[in-house]
């Protein structure tokens, strides 16, 4: 198939290659010669006579409507002809221009006085002569060659469908035989369709069908309709799948017996399968194999199916398929295709070695192929880059790019050759080639992806601290800048979201950790379904961390728990979870710290409350350890004991093992869970015994075991906390339960010794408590009552009497004096204390007062009666 490129393209193409990718390699078998390039006319046929020493291998390209360009591979020319000769030709030919290009690659470009719609060329290769001959076409030519219906073209050729193009120009009717209705608009159709005209092809075939359906022209037109709407959409398959595939249908089902009908469900096999909808492409390929009509149309669609396995990576099934093509049709141009897919699928799962002994066959067998199928050279590089051979590969891509001008991909070619050069280490070339393709190609992706290379070497270059235009590279601008630039002007890009994610590094590297941040998550925000998403985040995740690490360093801690916990929410499986961990513990180690020695006791908690359900407190010892402190010193002992818990179960240092033992105990105790306290305090004591808290720890376990009634243990462990010699508060409260447990115990005098001992500690305090001593007081005359010295509890009441307030259960306390009183004959006192009772109006208490003093009056009249009698 030729193609239509501007010559001032291909002369590009050819000057790039010979500059930046060097020379090719010349084949084993040496070169050949054209020596001599002559034009020759004969009535309406004009040729050019092109005299050759060998068999080159060439390629005939139409350029513009009045140019052609024949290229030779492997060819000089002799010292007959000169490079840059301009030979003069005929009426038809206005000139033929000679030039020698690098690589051994001779171009010869024939010039026309008509276009190419008027004239009509073919090739002839006779014994050591190349012979192009060009004629003006004729109405007799276009219209009057006979059409032969029985006759079908070899395997090798076109199949029965693309007949129907029009391509064998076998339309019209021969000699006298009337032509067909219908015949010049069927024609002028088929000529549309020739120049890919599809847009003008399908009315007049439209009205081809609708005005003559009876012409035997009538099946061909609904067929090429259906070519007609496949080409028109070619580029957009996807979008108008559905009408292209409905007109090959209504052609299949008008015509079912047709010979295009194998080749039209190829042709909807296709649409299929470059929708990427296999399994119905898969269903069409089938059906042609399975009703084998048309031997072409079996071959193809069995090589479409290999294809389609290939694509849905079933590689071994696809291996199998192209080798029973080449089985099966052994010489046609189908097997030599299924060869080239064979080494493609090789390349595919990755066996380099072979494919590119594949395509070595290929080029072998079929040197001809790799002037006609891009793919076997562009594979043949792909395979030496693979392997790790640059240069050769580097060779292959520049083959491709001089012997096929017209490739799309010519953008993308160039920047691979590029990475040839980079891989191998030459910079310098590969920048050149670089800055060349971003420059001929802007917007194209070859454009793109170069200039990214370029900003990659301009961040190496950066890192030496030696901008990249000072060493000599043709990058004008800095990393950031091209970076930039790319996104400002290609923002729907897929590559701009790599240009973010690159630029957003560049800021982390030069420790702008807010804008890379800022960059970053606009790209997330921008560009939700990325195929970067995983590295743009992981980069996001290192940036908050970076910027967490910094925040902390200049002291600002709140804010870097702050940026810590934005990870933690938002990528809760995050791989930096152990290193947030610990940063997170330090900062709120010094948070915590500061508001413990300001006094800001509270403000811990409610920070602690705040941020529970978003950081991982229960995973950091340190960190709950001073929770369980502040909850402990707000008497929130459940909180506090849970804190403890799980902060014992990280490994701490001796210092933190105290307190954790200690806070264990402590809040245990407070919430009566005696056993847990006591394991916690026993634990204490015996690993600790001269910590200066063993007074305390002895304290809360002799309480234990008098809450438990086990009074001789508790003396035991109180007399050890009195032997740790306690501050004097402690030792107040230490004597007091000991008092506690004698008088349990009936060993009143003891209780009396421990409780005169705490009445005189706190005298001693002038910052004592005076509800203390009350309490000491009364508890040590009730230890008088039960010892029956009520003489003594009677002084000892009274002093608990005067330190008495409103608040204090004084009623009963003065009942009881006057119990005492009573109780050593002192009657009248007794009266006067129980008729303060009742003056003070107490529901309960006055009216017990009142029966009491009732119940003196009646002893006393009772002993007054009884004396009475006795004395008469």
């Amino acid at each position: 198939m030729h193609f239509r490129v501007k010559r001032r393209t291909i002369l590009i193409f050819v000057m790039v290659i010979s500059s930046c990718v060097g020379h090719l390699r010349a084949e084993g078998r040496g070169y050949d010669v054209i020596e001599e390039v002559s034009t020759h006319s004969e009535g309406d046929v004009s040729s050019v006579l092109i005299k050759l020493t060998g068999y080159p291998a060439y390629k005939v390209i139409p350029v513009e409507d009045r140019e052609m360009l024949v290229a030779f591979k492997d060819t000089e020319l002799s010292g007959d002809v000169y490079a840059s000769e301009t030979i003069v030709g005929d009426k038809l030919v206005k000139g033929v221009e000679i030039t020698q290009k690098a690589s051994r690659v001779v171009c010869v470009l024939v010039k026309t006085y008509k276009p190419y719609s008027e004239i009509g060329y073919q090739v002839k290769e006779g014994k050591d002569v190349l012979c192009i001959e060009i004629r003006t076409k004729s109405k007799h030519h276009e219209k009057g060659l006979k059409q032969s219906t029985s006759a079908k073209p070899p395997l090798d050729e076109l199949t029965g469908f693309d007949a129907a193009v029009g391509t064998d120009d076998s339309f019209g009717a021969s000699g006298s035989v009337r032509p067909a209705p219908g015949t010049d608009l069927f024609l002028e159709a088929a000529e549309f369709c020739k120049m890919g005209k599809w847009e003008k092809a399908i009315p007049v075939l439209e009205k081809v069908i609708q005005s003559y359906p009876e012409s035997r022209h009538s099946e061909r037109a609904y067929f090429l309709l259906a070519k007609s709407f496949h080409g028109k959409f070619e580029k957009e398959i996807s979008e108008h799948l559905v009408d292209i595939t409905a007109q090959y249908q209504a052609a299949i089902s008008k015509f079912p017996e047709s010979d295009y009908v194998p080749g039209a469900r190829v042709s909807m096999g296709n649409c299929y399968l470059e929708a990427n909808q296999y399994h119905e492409a898969m269903a069409h390929y089938d059906l042609v194999g399975k009703e084998n009509k048309d031997p072409r149309a079996a071959a193809e669609a069995l090589l479409q199916r290999g294809r389609v396995l290939a694509a849905i990576r079933k590689p071994l099934e696809a291996l199998q398929a192209f080798e029973e093509i080449q089985r099966r049709y052994p010489k046609t141009r189908f097997a030599t295709k299924a060869k080239i897919e064979v080494a493609k699928t090789f390349f595919d799962i990755k066996s380099f070695k072979r494919s590119l002994m594949t395509l070595t066959e290929i080029t072998k067998t079929r040197p001809d192929e790799v002037y006609k199928n891009s793919d076997v050279l562009l594979y043949t590089g792909n395979n030496y880059s693979e392997l790790g051979q640059l240069q050769e590969a580097r060779d292959a891509f520049s083959k491709v790019f001089n012997y096929f001008p017209e490739l799309e991909a010519a953008d993308l070619l160039l920047t691979r050759i590029a990475d040839t050069y980079r891989e191998e280490g030459l910079s310098d070339e590969a920048c050149k080639l670089y800055d060349l393709v971003a420059r001929t190609y802007p917007e194209a992706e070859g454009g793109l992806i170069s200039l990214l290379r370029l900003a990659a070497e301009a961040e190496k270059a950066e890192a030496k601290n030696t901008p990249a235009r000072e060493q000599g590279m043709p990058v004008t601008k800095t990393a950031h800048e091209i970076y930039e630039q790319i996104i400002e002007e290609f923002p729907d890009n897929s590559l701009s979201q790599l240009a973010m994610l690159k630029l957003a590094n560049i800021q982390q590297k030069d420790t702008r950790y807010e804008q890379s941040i800022k960059t970053l998550k606009g790209l997330l925000a921008n560009h939700p379904a990325t195929k970067l998403r995983q590295e743009v985040e992981t980069s996001l995740q290192q940036t908050l961390l970076k910027l967490a690490l910094v925040q902390k360093k200049n002291g600002d801690y709140e804010k870097s728990v702050l940026t810590l916990r934005e990870i933690l929410v938002d990528y809760p499986r995050t791989n930096l979870r152990e290193e947030i961990k610990s940063e997170l513990q330090a900062s709120l180690e010094t948070i915590f710290e500061r508001k413990r020695k300001s006094g800001e006791i509270e403000s811990i908690v409610s920070y602690y409350e705040k941020m529970k359900s978003s950081l991982p407190f229960g995973e950091m010892g340190n960190v709950l350890l001073l929770l369980g402190e502040a909850h402990k010193r707000l008497h929130l002992y459940g909180h506090a004991l849970l804190m403890f818990s799980k902060g014992g179960n990280f490994s701490a240092d001796k210092g933190q093992q105290v307190r954790i033992l200690l806070g264990l105990g402590e809040s245990a105790y407070k919430v009566k869970k005696f056993d847990e306290a006591e394991g916690a305090l026993k634990d204490f004591v015996t690993r600790y015994p001269g910590h200066r808290e063993a007074s305390n720890a002895y304290y809360w376990l002799g309480s234990i075991f008098l809450e438990r009634r086990q009074y001789e243990p508790a003396l035991e462990s109180l007399r050890a906390a009195l032997g740790k010699n306690p501050e004097r508060d402690d030792r107040v409260k230490i004597l007091t339960a000991m008092a506690k447990a004698s008088n349990a115990q009936g060993h009143y005098e003891n209780g009396v010794r421990s409780l005169k001992d705490v009445i005189a500690l706190l005298s001693l305090n002038k910052g004592s408590s005076s509800e203390d001593l009350f309490l000491a007081y009364r508890e040590l005359g009730e230890t008088y009552v039960k010892l029956g010295r009520k003489e003594k509890a009677v002084p000892v009441f009274k002093s608990a009497l005067a330190l008495g307030s409103k608040g204090q259960d004084i009623h009963s306390l003065q009942f009881r004096l006057a119990q005492c009183y009573q109780w050593v004959k002192a009657t009248s006192k007794a009266q006067d204390m129980l008729n303060q009772i009742v003056a003070s109006g107490d529901p309960f208490w006055s009216k017990v007062a009142q029966a009491q003093i009732n119940e003196i009056n009646i002893e006393e009249s009772v002993d007054k009666f009884g004396y009475g009698l006795k004395k008469s």
